[in-house]
């Protein structure tokens, strides 16, 4: 795939001659992906293997099917810091900032075209062999005639996040226990809330296998050689020598002439060429679209003593607390289990915990050269 990123960064700041600083930050990073991923994969369950030394062997019976994925992703950050310090009495200084961040996130287009093979594959396995121990992958897999369509999926999303934070900080410096010390106290509160929604339309081939990769569906031939494709060439020193690939172009065009009719997610009119895969669509479009709403408030404290020009002894601890809303969905089903029409359920759960993460690391600096540190933590991942 490919990635373009583009970025702003901008700093406004003033300092006098007392100390005090106010400054104002912005930041902007957009991200552009195209993803183009292509995968076979091989069933070998009910198969049959046949091994002949502890490391080789045969294998009878596979089948295989290939997922090409095509994914469009547009990220964009953006971020905006006010602060300031102040000093106050001697040896103390005040700190304080207001930060604004936002993150969308779009996916107009993820879909999947999987292709299934009609044949049933054979291979030799050697894993002594370096690289993947499969080989001999050719036969029925270089023919495009025996590759069929299997599923179509599209999968859009959309996501939007912002949280707010404030700080305030207040550090001394002097001594403690006649050692030079610094001490720095502090709290911190952030309001954040995310927005999920996903969307997934999920078809199964139902036209006859006849269609393949060979077939010219009247905007071109549906699939093309993988060189042809994108010049990949040859993987592994030549070991493996991969088949046809959908030409998503083609695929994209002859599946919206042949697709069934949209009425709503419970409803499509199948054709004769595809039918709608209502579970999987409607299950993960309820049930994978979401509200986040998470409030954290933290106080925290933290010692440094300069035990000797070579030696330091750090510790603190932060202390928090979560207050966290979910507010998801539930598909509704009736005593068969099929999904009633436009039956959705609000769900929300929740509740607030309380999380104390000490600190105390130990720096040790005996010559330039050399560094040794220590530290013994509990944080959140």
């Amino acid at each position: 795939g490919n990635r373009d990123r583009k970025g702003l960064t901008s700093n406004l700041e003033y300092r006098d001659t007392d100390g005090r600083q106010l400054y104002l930050r912005a930041y902007y990073t957009d991200y552009d992906t195209k993803l183009d991923h292509i995968q076979d994969k091989v069933t070998v369950a009910g198969s049959t293997i046949n091994q002949t030394t502890p490391t080789t062997g045969d294998q009878t019976g596979s089948s295989w099917i290939q997922y090409h994925e095509l994914k469009q992703d547009n990220r964009n950050v953006q971020q905006y810091v006010l602060g300031g310090a102040t000093p106050l009495a001697p040896g103390f200084k005040l700190e304080s900032a207001l930060a604004f961040t936002q993150a969308d996130e779009s996916v107009p287009s993820d879909t999947y075209y999987e292709m299934q093979n009609v044949a049933s594959y054979g291979f030799h396995y050697d894993f002594s062999r370096q690289y993947f121990p499969i080989e001999d992958l050719h036969g029925a897999l270089q023919n495009p005639t025996s590759w069929y369509p299997f599923v179509y999926r599209n999968e859009p999303s959309q996501v939007k996040e912002q949280s707010k934070s404030a700080r305030i900080d207040l550090t001394w410096k002097g001594e403690t226990f006649g050692l030079p010390a610094t001490t720095k106290v502090g709290a911190k509160a952030m309001s954040r809330h995310k927005n999920v929604t996903d969307h997934s339309y999920q078809f199964k081939y139902a036209g006859p296998k006849t269609t393949t990769l060979a077939s010219d569906t009247g905007s071109g031939i549906l699939g093309e050689s993988l060189s042809a494709y994108h010049n990949f060439g040859t993987f592994f020193n030549g070991i493996y020598d991969f088949g046809p690939v959908v030409n998503p172009t083609v695929m994209e065009n002859w599946f919206q002439a042949t697709k069934p009719t949209y009425v709503d997610l419970w409803t499509q009119v199948d054709s004769p060429t595809w039918s709608y895969s209502l579970q999987s669509s409607v299950q993960n479009t309820i049930e994978d679209s979401y509200n986040i709403q998470e409030n954290i408030y933290s106080a925290y404290a933290m010692e440094s003593l300069e035990l000797t020009k070579q030696m330091s002894l750090i510790g603190g601890v932060r202390v928090e607390r979560t207050d966290g809303q979910i507010d998801a969905n539930a598909a509704l089903t009736d005593a068969s289990g099929n999904f009633l029409p436009n039956g959705v359920k609000r769900v929300k759960g929740g509740s607030p915990y309380n999380t104390v993460l000490p600190n105390l690391q130990f720096r040790y600096e005996p010559q330039k050269n050399l560094l040794i540190r220590a530290a013994l933590t509990k944080t959140l991942s």
